[in-house]
């Protein structure tokens, strides 16, 4: 696994950075180990690295979610919506029977996430579907903990 494929938070990440500094300055001033400061250095330039990917990224979604929802308007977006979670309902459908597709499943999920992110940014639809969602999760898990 590439440090690229992790996805942390901004607080965790900055802390991790912090650390990897101090056990770097500590390698090479307190141990007399520079060999192991400067492999310590090369890991905290790779995440700063990828802490530019990663909020460049993050812009860029941001970015062409917000342009998509002003060049098409929303009733648009909740067709293709609509459209997307079709495509999804036939691949998880072609799993049931036996076809299942990895890469097409792959694809759906995707294009769903997608048009999903689309809705929740420019409807500011964000923390109140994380009230619902913990509100679903805490009944699944007394269903879960009943049939137990």
């Amino acid at each position: 696994m590439k440090i690229k494929d992790i996805i942390i938070d901004k607080v965790s990440f900055l802390l991790i950075i912090d650390n990897l500094n101090n056990i770097a300055d500590n390698l090479y001033h307190g141990h007399d180990d520079p060999d192991g400061a400067e492999a310590v250095c090369k890991v905290i330039d790779e995440l700063k690295s990828f802490e530019e990917y990663y909020l460049n990224r993050a812009d860029l979604k941001r970015t062409v979610y917000k342009q998509a929802w002003e060049k098409y308007g929303k009733n648009m977006q909740f067709v293709v919506a609509m459209e997307e979670c079709a495509e999804l309902i036939k691949e998880l459908s072609k799993a049931v029977r036996g076809e299942m597709r990895i890469d097409g499943l792959c694809e759906e999920i995707g294009d769903v996430e997608i048009i999903i992110e689309q809705i929740k940014q420019n409807l500011s639809l964000s923390s109140n579907i994380e009230t619902w969602q913990e509100i679903k999760i805490k009944e699944l898990k007394q269903i879960l903990d009943c049939e137990e």
